[in-house]
């Protein structure tokens, strides 16, 4: 799921999804139950439902980046590593991470995850639990065939990491822009 672009994009939905619920919900209640302290905790029942699903789009969904680089598609797919280094940063929050603004996961500290692209050209973006403020994003290339190992350490990419293989598993210099 996206979540909003902007900040009054994720007050509005989460105003809707907490409003909608208690009021359309409780008129129902109302009108099968009269007003009654069941109807009152039914609607507050549906509003914290629609509070959770708000916080579970704002703090899972990766906004979308509007400026991918342009990309040719691969003959067959790259296989992408990426790592979370050990830090004392953000140990106890997960990392959110999005390929091409596709969202592929999140990982805890000192954890690996491996995906695929089809892309030569690619945007990984990542940022922690509840702050949107602290999206980093990276560029690679990858290579058809090949393999391309990212690592992630305190919420930042480091470049000089990067590792990018060839089809034979031989490296080649990477071509990174952080």
């Amino acid at each position: 799921m996206e979540r909003g672009k902007s900040g009054s994009g994720a007050i509005t939905y989460t105003l809707i999804l907490w409003l909608a619920p208690e009021i359309i919900v409780g008129a129902i209640f109302w009108y099968f139950f009269g007003i009654s302290v069941l109807t009152y905790i039914l609607a507050l029942f549906f509003a914290v439902i629609g509070g959770i699903i708000s916080m579970y789009i704002s703090i899972r969904g990766v906004k979308q980046i509007a400026s991918l680089p342009s990309a040719v598609k691969l003959s067959s797919p790259c296989t992408v590593q990426l790592y979370r280094d050990d830090s004392d940063i953000e140990r106890k929050q997960a990392r959110y991470f999005s390929l091409n603004n596709e969202y592929i996961g999140s990982l805890d500290n000192d954890t690996m995850l491996e995906v695929t692209t089809a892309k030569s050209q690619n945007l990984l973006a990542s940022r922690s639990g509840y702050e949107a403020s602290n999206e980093q994003t990276y560029t690679f290339e990858a290579k058809s065939g090949g393999a391309v190992e990212i690592h992630i350490m305190g919420g930042i990419f480091q470049p000089d990491k990067t590792k990018v293989f060839d089809p034979d598993g031989k490296p080649v210099m990477p071509q990174d822009s952080p």
